[in-house]
């Protein structure tokens, strides 16, 4: 996964000050809760993403039983409550298989014929009618705000100009549009660099103001509400072959509609290839990591992979992003790049718009010191992150009490951890409560 390699030279004379060790993971010592008290005995709503579940739809459950449209398509991108009971957004897909977009990331089973669609369901889940539909082409992600359904669709690309020989760089824009709640065609930012929600209900726009062979894609990012710029920034830029790839994290949602994470917390993920022309060795390094896209995603993202940018976002998406625009957190693996590592969250407070104060609290066990230790020498493992094949390390459940982790280290289910009792929940539990709702480690 990571290649580190470090000579370490020891003598009687050398002073050694090891990096400060993380707490104790406070899962296994935690005072035990049910599920019941943890809001997950009988929910009105579970919507679990696609990721969670190794298969390739993402569910909706109502009162406990699986929603499908009236044709059986049952890939819910998710649903907004409604004083009537809910409407739900599916993806029709006549023939499901599975593509992805040009950094090998899978994005969708877009083929012709595909719609998105927006039925009106009653609490009990009966579909009453159907409000909306638009064709689905070969979008890059599908994401719900509080109020509609966002479809980002690849609508041009930027070409780098050549100097001599040199093989040109592509940078893709993107146009946003959707449906409503009431089934209404919706229409978001066009042409851009990327877009995303903002928690004001505006958009966060990185725009494209220009681009050369020498200083590549030129910018800037606008916070944008009702049609008035109300922030813009100074003007940036980043090479063709080193453009950052925004993408929003996934989590289950317990009665709460699965509202994108830019909008509930004003972060969400990149990730960004340094691109080398002067690479000997052919090594590609990505840097990932959870931003504030107000802000340029350059000198922000705080870990490094080995890996290309594809593979680098299908290990991000692991993460989670939940609280709220002045105090976000994110679930993910943690270590002081020499001892254990561990799964758990990540509290942040700003300082600045741009810096935050962070607070570590390791959750559950994944990898002893030793393990870990043994994995650095053998370029297994650095900065932290562990056990790259492994689908999910925890399984993030959004909840109106907070915040859920489910342990899914091993390939099984494990024990919960509610954060904002303190308190665990027994694995058998847990289990049970996977096994109806589909969520497969």
């Amino acid at each position: 996964m990571f290649a580190l390699v470090a000579a370490v030279g020891l003598s009687a004379c050398a002073v050694i000050n090891p990096p400060k060790p993380l707490p104790l993971p406070v899962a296994p010592k935690a005072p035990v809760t049910t599920l019941k008290d943890a809001g997950l005995a009988h929910p009105q709503t579970v919507w679990v993403p696609a990721f969670y579940t190794g298969g390739r739809d993402s569910l909706l459950f109502i009162n406990g039983k699986r929603y499908r449209a009236p044709n059986g398509a049952g890939n819910v991108v998710g649903f907004i409550p409604t004083p009537t009971g809910y409407s739900v957004a599916v993806e029709n897909v006549p023939s499901p298989a599975e593509i992805t977009n040009s950094y090998g990331m899978p994005v969708g089973r877009i083929q012709r014929g595909a719609r998105l669609e927006v039925f009106s369901v009653t609490e009990t889940g009966k579909t009453l009618r159907e409000l909306g539909s638009l064709r689905l082409r070969r979008a890059t992600q599908v994401f719900q705000t509080k109020s509609a359904f966002y479809i980002q669709d690849l609508s041009g690309r930027v070409r780098e100009g050549a100097l001599g020989n040199q093989a040109q760089g592509v940078a893709p824009l993107f146009s946003y549009y959707g449906l409503n709640a009431e089934g209404h065609r919706v229409s978001g930012p066009t042409n851009v660099l990327f877009a995303t929600p903002a928690p004001n209900g505006g958009w966060i726009e990185h725009i494209l103001i220009g681009s050369n062979p020498i200083t590549g894609i030129q910018y800037r990012i606008l916070v944008v509400k009702d049609g008035q710029v109300l922030r813009s920034t100074a003007k940036g830029s980043t090479p063709f072959r080193a453009q950052p790839i925004f993408f929003h994290s996934l989590s289950a949602f317990v009665d709460l509609p699965p509202v994108v994470d830019s909008e509930r917390t004003g972060m969400t993920l990149v990730a960004v290839h340094y691109y080398n022309p002067m690479s000997q060795g052919n090594v590609i390094v990505t840097n990932f990591g959870s931003v504030n896209p107000e802000y340029p995603a350059v000198g922000q993202p705080g870990q490094s992979i080995q890996m290309v940018p594809g593979q680098a976002i299908a290990f991000a998406l692991r993460e989670a992003l939940f609280g709220t625009p002045g105090a976000p957190v994110i679930v993910r693996q943690m270590s002081n790049g020499v001892g254990p590592v561990y799964v758990g969250y990540k509290s942040m407070y700003h300082i600045t718009k741009s810096t935050y104060h962070q607070t570590w609290t390791p959750v559950f066990p994944l990898v002893s010191g030793a393990a870990s230790f043994a994995g650095i020498l053998t370029g297994a493992n650095a900065g932290g992150q562990e056990v790259v094949n492994a689908k999910v390390d925890a399984f993030t459940l959004l909840t109106p009490k907070g915040a859920v982790l489910i342990n899914a280290d091993g390939n099984q289910i494990g024990a919960g951890y509610a954060l904002y009792a303190k308190a665990q929940i027994p694995s058998l539990d847990m289990q049970q409560f996977a096994a109806q709702y589909g969520l497969m480690p």
